[in-house]
């Protein structure tokens, strides 16, 4: 099995049909791995943006036997844990080991990729990069500014936290409401405010002539498009 291209998720999992279940409610490949030593042979390889593991596979084998290991080579990508067993000792057990979250089988795709899209933005945060290189520009989330090679554009704040939110999650889509409530919490703006601060950013990447773009996927959700990937329809 070749090393996959572009963002996608691994999946451990003896049942096939999970991995595309995770695939389908993600919108991103899932490489499937039925057992551990098949998933530990290839991992130096992969780069994955999150990873789902089942706990009780077949011959009594548990995933969590790899998470240390898988943990810490990947200590980016968030490893969501799987079962449809329901010892609530495993979960503390699975967060013990090195996992970020839990999930119970079987899976519900709207909590499926809400709790990776939280995961993602906390382990992307966690890394406290000083300067975010994004495609083909360089962004410094604390001075606001967004520079190709001798040009800068200067962000507004919240244009800003905008960026900082759609980059940490690589490549995930969220909904203009999550959005919403990051910037403003329960105060009430009027319902093109998020509409408006997009369009700013639109236009700092054309000053740029930057790759990047700004796409809406799933009915409107939007998310951040670093290169080859401006076919999609843009915010307005």
């Amino acid at each position: 099995m070749p090393p996959m291209s572009g963002q996608y998720t691994i999946t451990l999992d003896d049942d096939p049909i999970v991995h595309k279940i995770i695939a389908q409610a993600t919108g991103f490949a899932s490489q499937p791995f039925t057992c551990p030593q098949k998933l530990m042979k290839k991992a130096a390889l992969l780069n994955p943006i999150a990873v789902f593991l089942d706990i009780n596979l077949k011959e009594n084998v548990s995933g969590l036997d790899c998470l240390p290991e898988l943990r810490s080579l990947w200590r980016i990508a968030p490893i969501i844990v799987m079962t449809g067993d329901r010892d609530n000792a495993l979960i503390g057990r699975s967060l013990a080991t090195g996992a970020n979250d839990f999930l119970r089988k079987p899976i519900n795709p709207d909590e499926l990729i809400a709790r990776m899209q939280i995961r993602i933005c906390e382990m992307q945060e966690k890394r406290g990069f000083e300067e975010i290189k994004l495609a083909d520009t360089v962004f410094n989330p604390r001075l606001g500014t967004l520079a190709k090679d001798d040009r800068v554009v200067y962000l507004p704040r919240l244009e800003a936290e905008i960026l900082l939110h759609l980059s940490n999650g690589n490549g995930v889509s969220f909904t203009k409401e999550s959005i919403r409530l990051r910037l403003w919490g329960k105060t009430k703006v009027c319902d093109n405010a998020i509409d408006k601060k997009l369009t700013t950013l639109r236009k700092a990447f054309r000053e740029l002539n930057s790759s990047m773009a700004l796409r809406t996927v799933y009915g409107g959700q939007v998310a951040l498009a670093l290169s080859g990937e401006r076919a999609m329809r843009e915010v307005n």
